[in-house]
């Protein structure tokens, strides 16, 4: 069988009984993603299937961003052998955001290291 990971191989041929316990608890091939709602009082519902969660792949990495500059976080997760999966986040449409371009000086163009701080409604956001 092959083994993913060097550590786990090791410990295998170690004979380390619960490292071994653990590996059968592995599933044997792809497995869908989970994406959970979570609420102020710390409470997590499934939401895998009403969000589109449902291909099962060897997933090994997820990364966030804004991939439509609509404010909301979009996810892609990584998997072997197959194209990266994209789910974009619909969020909430009344959603404020502010994008902010940074300029410096030659040798700093992009304004790294600037402060923002916003001002709204007697807050601020930095």
């Amino acid at each position: 069988k092959f083994m993913a990971s060097m550590p786990v191989a090791t410990a295998l041929q170690k004979g380390r009984a619960a490292d071994l316990a653990t590996v059968e608890k592995m599933p044997p091939g792809k497995a869908s993603c989970f994406m959970f709602q979570g609420t102020d009082s710390l409470v997590f519902t499934d939401r895998s299937a009403q969000w589109g969660f449902t291909h099962p792949a060897f997933s090994n990495g997820a990364a966030y961003a804004d991939l439509d500059n609509d404010g909301n976080l979009d996810l892609v997760v990584n998997t072997l052998n197959e194209p990266a999966m994209i789910y974009r986040n619909h969020g909430d449409a009344g959603v404020h955001w502010l994008d902010v371009e940074l300029r410096g000086p030659a040798g700093n163009l992009f304004g790294i290291g600037a402060k923002v701080a916003v001002r709204t409604g007697g807050r601020v956001q930095y």
